[in-house]
């Protein structure tokens, strides 16, 4: 008896099937690389200069509520100050005065170890980082293909800047991604509008100006998104 071989449909549906996977193996191989690279120099390499202040900062506006946009924030969005702060609420900080000081005297005591402290107050933003990767990846493939995805995931996490700044505690991460992120999604929307579409646009749009005052950009650079799409509509 003889069997029917898979016609040209099945045939395509088979290699688009092989190659997603093949495209979601290589894209998760580049982010296990990335994140443990970045995980790798949030626990060796030390403190830069302004670390201390956004952890200190961080857990001071987290015990006090206050957000003196000049005395306590230093005229900065709160977000990567908590962000930084986020994984240390859980250590036991009974005998350190909570003040903005307190980020230079965890990393100059040793209860909790500042190794510790360091590496814990890091992994927010490499997450951060891992996150903008996803979101390269998967708008460059919904623009160009699986090949562009892998192509830009791999320019992404093979970028020294990225690979310099990914894991400090600091708001250049926390914008970058967030920034990315904001007009991901604004495309999205412009492609297939929609209530849900548009409530992510406006989370994201706050999130990025939580995390620094250089995201009011966001605010030119999507009007002209929106006019290029009224300008080719009108043609």
């Amino acid at each position: 008896m003889e069997t029917a071989s898979p016609g040209p449909s099945g045939s395509r549906g088979a290699t688009r099937l092989r190659l997603r996977a093949a495209t979601a193996i290589g894209f998760g191989v580049l982010l296990v690389l990335f994140a443990a690279r970045l995980d790798d120099t949030a626990q060796r390499k030390t403190f830069t200069m302004d670390e201390p202040h956004y952890v200190g900062t961080g857990l001071y506006l987290w015990e006090s509520g206050d957000y003196h946009f000049a005395r306590s924030l230093r005229y900065h969005p709160p977000l990567a100050f908590h962000l930084a702060a986020l994984p240390l609420l859980a250590l036991d900080l009974e005998g350190v005065p909570v003040g903005p000081g307190i980020g230079g005297r965890l990393i100059h005591g040793d209860d909790p170890p500042p190794e510790r402290v360091r590496h814990l107050s890091r992994l927010p933003f490499v997450a951060l980082a891992c996150w903008g990767a996803v979101l390269v990846f998967a708008w460059a493939r919904e623009l160009a293909g699986h090949a562009a995805g892998l192509l830009a995931a791999f320019v992404y996490t093979f970028s020294p800047q990225i690979l310099a700044h990914g894991s400090l505690v600091h708001s250049d991460v926390t914008v970058t991604v967030l920034y990315l992120q904001t007009l991901y999604a604004f495309w999205r929307w412009q492609r297939r509008p929609g209530a849900l579409r548009f409530a992510l646009c406006g989370v994201s749009l706050g999130l990025a100006l939580l995390a620094k005052l250089s995201a009011l950009l966001l605010l030119p650079s999507l009007a002209l998104m929106q006019l290029a799409v009224v300008l080719r509509s009108s043609h």
